[in-house]
């Protein structure tokens, strides 16, 4: 397996990190930083890095800051509310969700009796999108959502190749005396 690099260079990178520095000296702008203003400069970092990056990895990156920005937004939003969280999912429908992530978690199970770390994470995934359907609350749910979809472009990533087959040798030649 060859090294995965990103495609970003050293000068991109020095380029992101002043950009970076500028950020967060805005959000701190109060003299603290709160835990929004700092999970919004996560997002904002995952998203630059995502423009930098090579094709293949710039969806993850681009679903990591959406779920980044998610966390925020409902960190935001229930502050303002000065609400309990709550997810607004009954115990009915986490036993209706049962069916759906079982047969994921089989069809992961089946192929060869183990679970691999990219399908753990699609499974993962699917519980995500499964509580978002649930959830009354349209800030919770856009949270889960956007932690499934930031899971399912990452587990491309974690898939592992396959061991490659080992050549036959070859048959000894027959010795024709």
């Amino acid at each position: 397996m060859g090294k995965k690099n990103l495609g970003v260079t050293k000068i991109e990178m020095f380029l992101i990190g002043i950009a970076a520095r500028k950020h967060l000296k805005k959000a701190l702008k109060g003299g603290t930083l709160d835990v929004a203003k700092g999970i919004r400069v996560g997002s904002w970092l995952a998203k630059r890095l995502s423009r930098a990056s090579r094709a293949e990895y710039k969806d993850v990156f681009t679903k990591h800051s959406n779920a980044l920005e998610a966390v925020a937004q409902l960190i935001d939003s229930k502050e303002e509310k000065m609400a309990k969280f709550e997810l607004g999912i009954t115990v009915g429908e986490i036993t209706g969700m049962l069916p759906t992530i079982l047969s994921e978690a089989w069809a992961a199970y089946n192929d060869d009796k183990k679970i691999s770390v990219d399908e753990g994470v699609d499974l993962v995934a699917t519980i995500l999108n499964q509580m978002g359907e649930a959830a009354d609350d349209a800030d919770v749910a856009e949270f889960f959502f956007a932690q499934a979809a930031a899971l399912s472009a990452l587990s491309p990533l974690l898939e592992e190749e396959p061991a490659p087959e080992p050549e036959p040798e070859p048959e000894p030649e027959e010795d024709p005396a």
